[in-house]
């Protein structure tokens, strides 16, 4: 994961479980090459955007691919707070 995302060790952890569940199924090459929008959000450090780029085509179930969305949107979340004084 390092050799994509640098910063991987420094992102939220719902981000890193997100990362890894979409790595499992569409790997590490698959991921350089066909998600250029998610990889670049994701070294952006934008979740909100890698959330709405997270989703994956069949046979990932609707469920799953809500589950992903939503370690995104939570790290979002938590990232706007922590800007909050």
């Amino acid at each position: 994961m390092k050799r994509l995302f640098s910063d991987f060790s420094k992102y939220p952890s719902e981000v890193r479980l997100a990362l890894f569940d979409i790595i499992f199924n569409v790997g590490m090459t698959d991921l350089r090459n066909n998600w250029p929008k998610f990889t670049k959000a994701v070294k952006a450090k934008d979740w909100a955007v890698a959330a709405k780029e997270s989703n994956r085509k069949y046979p990932i179930s609707a469920e799953r691919n809500n589950y992903v969305r939503g370690l995104f949107e939570s790290a979002a979340k938590n990232a706007k707070l922590s800007l909050i004084p």
